[in-house]
């Protein structure tokens, strides 16, 4: 999980970052004993059940059960990856991190990258620079005035110009900063001129669309034409750091909104998505210039698994529709999709019907797939004529066989028939005979039984103590075994301490950071445990949120080793007391070996001496 970063570097920063201040960033918090609550930024709840534990440095939320240390916490917020999340806070903790040493390929390649990253920073400040103040950027300035397009959206999205009057005016300037011709070529700011052979800017004479990654470093630039010319937009070519496949327009501006609302709007250009943020449709991203990808879904898996397709209304836009269909699909996606009247695009819907009647054409309009796919049927088909009808069906019958929900495959089968007028059987005749493969129903994940999270158990304080101190652990182990404990969960979890007792040093942030990599799959980590069961068991979510539980429950006392002490003796008075009534009960029913007699007789004196000990 570390990967490069050294194990105590990610403890010196667990151990130093205030979760409360880091949290504080995105939550509004207030206190409630030892810990502070807020509305969770992970899902909408009216009622607050986001806990942070500053003595723990950890937090959680009781309704979504996400949560975990520092470095976890960032990396949900903000959608980062483990390193680039611990890098982060280490930077503003002045935390340096070491540098594993690279082949000279290897650095060659990450001087580039680095090199064309700053080169795509410059270049978005260089155009917005030139939107500002450039004598020649009124005609910009008109036109984003025509498009709606104010002053603050432009800065948000970082609006830029690149100017008509001068072809070479960006690759001059990135060459003052000291970057080769080469370089600004292969990072696809600029082109050679087969006639002159002279270097010359990729963009000119357009409205400049900076094209951010999901953390918000510019990546690439699309343009649009102001006045006349062709292509009406153009956009980078794939660079070292740009795969056109792989990014989404707007994601970086509205992720949060996509994981807080749980649903991304899906939209086709960048002014579709500019209006959409505009009017406060602040979940809407763009494909980059290309029909949905394979990796678009997945990047959009990371923040939610619900989308709405709001591409045009006119056929480009609808088959752009049916592509996207697929795709999302393919990765489980919950989709929803509108078709705008009159072929409007979002743009001109937004600008004439405002957010209040984008959200009521949305409530009213939007389709399932197969809905969809019916409606499009129907207009490319005479539903009037046996032909069309038949048609109708062979259209519909992969997208019916590809549906996993049997109620939902039932349920379009009689609508579809109601609206052709024909009965539900002959469709379904039609389906068997064409040798369609119909999808099995989802299966659940497979994964360990559920963990019960049973946190009145009177070992789970004790537990608590032995899990933040190496004194209490080595006495319970020593006194009571790993074994006693009364739930699964708190057997894992000390199988867990027990695991990488090594080098864990007890502070319980970093004890997520353990079961995180054991989750992952950490080949080492998971060696450590024997049981292949406990192995299994240790890789289920449950075990985690049991641990950030169980740190964020308040129990009455301090923990301490007079405390600890109190905990091992009740729990050995519970265990000897259950010892007792298995020999009595045997007794009841007829035993008498004197060897029974005689551990009955220890028993009870063993009991006696723990009560006289507790007085």
């Amino acid at each position: 999980m570390a990967g490069l970063i050294p194990q105590e570097i990610i403890e010196e920063i667990n151990r130093r970052v205030d979760i409360l201040d880091l949290v504080g960033r995105y939550v509004s918090l207030r206190r409630t004993g030892r810990n502070y609550i807020g509305l969770c930024p992970f899902h909408n709840e009216d009622t607050p059940s986001f806990t942070v534990t500053p003595d723990k440095q950890i937090c959680y939320c009781f309704g979504c059960q996400k949560g975990g240390g520092p470095i976890n916490f960032l990396m949900e917020i903000e959608n980062l990856s483990f390193v680039e999340a611990a890098r982060k806070l280490a930077a503003e903790l002045g935390i340096v991190i070491p540098e594993k040493a690279l082949s000279p390929q290897e650095e060659k390649k990450r001087q580039e990258r680095n090199q064309i990253f700053n080169m795509h920073k410059l270049a978005a400040e260089f155009y917005a620079a030139q939107l500002a103040n450039n004598a020649n950027s009124r005609i910009a300035i008109e036109y984003m005035k025509k498009r709606d397009i104010p002053q603050e959206l432009a800065k948000s999205f970082m609006l830029g110009y690149a100017p008509d009057n001068d072809w070479e005016a960006l690759c001059r300037h990135l060459q003052k900063k000291g970057y080769s011709y080469a370089l600004i070529e292969k990072a696809g700011l600029g082109g050679k001129s087969a006639k002159t052979g002279k270097l010359y800017d990729k963009f000119h004479s357009r409205l400049i669309f900076p094209i951010s990654d999901y953390k918000g470093q510019v990546i690439a630039f699309g343009g649009r034409i102001i006045g006349d010319g062709t292509p009406k937009y153009l956009n980078s070519t794939e660079t070292p750091i740009y795969n056109k496949s792989a990014n989404l327009f707007g994601l970086h501006q509205a992720g949060s909104n996509i994981r807080k609302l749980d649903r991304a709007v899906i939209m086709e250009g960048y002014m579709d998505v500019l209006m959409a943020h505009r009017y406060g449709v602040n979940n809407a991203v763009a494909s980059l210039g290309t029909a949905l990808t394979k990796e678009q879904a997945q990047l959009l898996r990371r923040y939610t698994d619900k989308v709405l397709l709001a591409y045009d209304g006119d056929n480009a836009g609808q088959k752009a529709s049916l592509r996207g269909i697929e795709i999302l699909r393919a990765a489980n996606f919950d989709i929803k999709l509108i078709t705008l009247p009159n072929g409007m695009d979002p743009d001109d819907f937004l600008k004439k019907e405002g957010k209040e009647g984008w959200d009521n054409y949305v409530a009213h309009n939007s389709l399932g797939v197969l809905e969809f796919l019916l409606n499009a049927a129907l207009q490319k088909f005479d539903k009037q004529s046996v032909h069309g009808k038949s048609s109708i069906v062979s259209e519909l019958l992969p997208a019916i066989a590809n549906t996993q929900s049997v109620v939902e495959r039932d349920s379009f089968i009689r609508l579809m028939a109601d609206k052709l007028g024909v009965l539900p059987e002959t469709v379904y005749a039609d389906l068997r005979k064409s040798g369609l493969k119909i999808a099995a129903p989802k299966a659940a994940a497979a994964k360990a039984a559920p963990l019960n999270i049973n946190l009145s158990s009177k070992t789970a304080p004790l537990l608590r103590i032995a899990i933040e101190n190496k004194k209490v652990f080595d006495k319970v182990e020593a006194e009571l075994g790993l074994d006693f404990w009364n739930t699964k969960a708190e057997c894992l979890l000390a199988a867990v301490v027990k695991a990488n007792y090594s080098d864990y040093n007890w502070q319980p942030a970093t004890l997520l950071e353990k079961i995180d990599e054991m989750q992952a799959g950490n080949p080492q980590d998971l060696a450590n445990i024997k049981e292949e069961n406990t192995r299994k068991s240790v890789q289920n979510e449950g075990i985690k949120q049991f641990l950030l539980k169980l740190l964020s429950k308040e129990f009455p006392e301090d923990n301490n080793l007079r405390l600890a002490d109190e905990y091992i003796r009740g729990v050995k008075i519970a265990i000897i007391q259950q010892e007792i009534n298995n020999m009595l009960e045997r007794l009841k029913n007829g035993e008498a070996d004197p060897e029974l007699l005689s551990a009955l007789t220890e028993s009870q004196k063993q009991m006696q001496a723990l009560r006289r000990t507790g007085n």
